[in-house]
C-alpha cells in the first residue's frame, strides 16, 4: 500500500515535469523530486507505465492479392515472431472493386509495428523472388517450397540474432517494461480484430510443407544470408 502512494506521487510529479506549459522552475524541482523518490524506494521503470490511462490502440493493413504469393507465405511467421503483429489469411474475400473473390492477407498491430512490417514484408517479398530466380538459373531447376524454407530460416537467424544483442545491452527494467507494453499490444491486437471480424469468420493459415528437396534449400539459405537486413531496417 505505502509502496503504491509513492508510485502515485512519483506520476504526479513525472505529470508535473511533463507540462510544458507549466512554469521552468516548478517543471525542474518535479522532475528532481520524482527522480530521487524513484532512487530512494527503487522503483521499477515498468511500475510507472500507466496502461489504464494509456492503452494502446491497434490498427489493420489488408493486402490483396488474386493469389498470395508462395514468398508471402513463408515471410509472414517470421514477422509475426519478430514485429509484434498478427497476421489472418482470408481465403474468401470480396473485393466489390473488382468484383470478384480474391485472397487477402490482414496484419494487425499498432502503427508503428504495421509500418516495419509492411516495409520488411515486400522487401523480403523482393529478395526472395529474385534470389530464387537468380540461382535457378545458376544452378539449374530447384524446388521453390525449399528454396524458400531454407531462405527464410537464414533470415530469421539474422533477425533473431540482432535481437539478442538489442536484448544484451538492455538493462532489466527495460525489458520489463516492454514485457508489459507487448502485452497491452497483443491485447489491443484482439480487440481490434474482434471490432473488424467479430463473428470470427477469418481463420489462420496453416503451413503445409512437403519433403526438402537439400540443394534447393541450401541454395536458400545461402542467399539468405546475403540479404542485407541492416539496410533494410535501418
Amino acid at each position: 500500500m505505502e509502496n503504491a502512494k509513492i508510485i502515485d506521487k512519483i506520476k504526479k510529479l513525472l505529470a508535473t515535469a511533463n507540462d510544458k506549459r507549466g512554469n521552468p522552475h516548478e517543471i525542474a524541482l518535479a522532475a528532481a523530486l520524482a527522480q530521487l523518490l524513484i532512487n530512494k524506494h527503487h522503483i521499477n521503470e515498468a511500475e510507472l507505465y500507466d496502461r489504464e490511462k494509456s492503452p494502446l490502440a491497434a490498427e489493420f493493413k489488408r493486402f490483396i492479392f488474386a493469389k498470395i504469393p508462395d514468398e508471402i507465405k513463408y515471410i509472414i511467421p517470421i514477422l509475426e515472431d519478430h514485429q509484434n503483429i498478427k497476421c489472418l489469411y482470408n481465403l474468401n474475400f470480396f473485393s466489390s472493386a473488382r468484383r470478384q473473390f480474391v485472397q487477402c492477407v490482414e496484419f494487425y498491430g499498432t502503427k508503428t509495428d504495421l509500418e516495419i512490417s509492411e516495409y520488411l514484408l515486400f522487401f523480403l517479398y523482393q529478395q526472395a523472388a529474385a534470389g530464387y530466380k537468380l540461382e535457378s538459373r545458376r544452378l539449374g531447376r530447384l524446388k521453390k517450397s525449399s528454396f524458400l524454407l531454407g531462405f527464410m530460416q537464414a533470415v530469421n537467424g539474422k533477425l533473431s540474432e540482432a535481437k539478442r544483442q538489442t536484448q544484451a545491452a538492455t538493462t532489466q527494467q527495460q525489458r520489463e517494461k516492454f514485457a508489459i507494453i507487448l502485452a497491452d499490444k497483443s491485447a489491443a491486437i484482439e480487440r481490434k480484430i474482434a471490432e473488424i471480424h467479430p463473428q470470427d469468420t477469418i481463420k489462420k493459415q496453416r503451413s503445409r510443407r512437403g519433403s526438402i528437396d537439400a540443394a534447393s534449400y541450401y541454395a536458400g539459405r545461402e542467399r539468405g544470408q546475403k540479404t542485407q537486413l541492416n539496410n533494410a531496417i535501418a
